[in-house]
């Protein structure tokens, strides 16, 4: 049973990938499987659950696979441009697909810069933190809608870090004043 469910979370996943949560149903997801829609309402009890575990999926697979060395705001940075570069249409159905989800993977997205922001000699507040992860993602959002993501992805991560130092410098002052 624990196969099944890995195997329909996995079309879950790339039906998330390519048309986003909204279009997460299980007939997507059937398709996506080559299955017919009575596994899936076997191993979940509603799409509800589905939906939740698909996302939760999501979320540990781009931890697992981007997010193992979190160490500083530029391995953070690092790990987040490579992401984005591989994923770009699954990134943006996490913020920009349904509310509810977005709000999830801020969450998600702002622990992880939590915790590389930890090494930072001067701690940024939650404002802080919140405030660069916004910056982070309209500045994404827009260059993946412009292409400029596939086009120059070392162009990218520079300009993220660059901004972000910045900002923390600017953090740095205002809270000193």
């Amino acid at each position: 049973m624990k196969s099944d469910r890995q195997k329909l979370l996995k079309s879950g996943c790339r039906v998330v990938e390519q048309v986003g949560f909204r279009g997460l149903t299980a007939r997507a997801v059937a398709k996506e499987g080559a299955i017919s829609t009575q596994p899936i309402y076997l191993v979940f009890d509603n799409m509800t659950e589905l939906r939740d575990e698909v996302r939760d999926y999501i979320f540990s697979l781009i931890r697992t696979n981007y997010f193992k060395e979190n160490k500083t705001i530029s391995s953070f940075l690092q790990n987040y441009t490579k992401f984005i570069q591989e994923h770009p249409e699954l990134y943006l159905a996490l913020f920009l697909d349904q509310k509810e989800i977005r709000l999830q993977a801020e969450t998600f997205f702002h622990r992880l810069l939590k915790e590389s922001l930890e090494s930072q000699t001067d701690r940024v507040s939650e404002a802080g933190s919140t405030f660069l992860l916004s910056r982070i993602t309209g500045m994404v959002a827009s260059l993946i809608e412009t292409n400029e993501i596939k086009n120059r992805p070392d162009v990218i991560e520079e300009l993220l870090k660059k901004t972000v130092m910045h900002d923390l410098q600017t953090f740095k002052e205002c809270m000193e004043n």
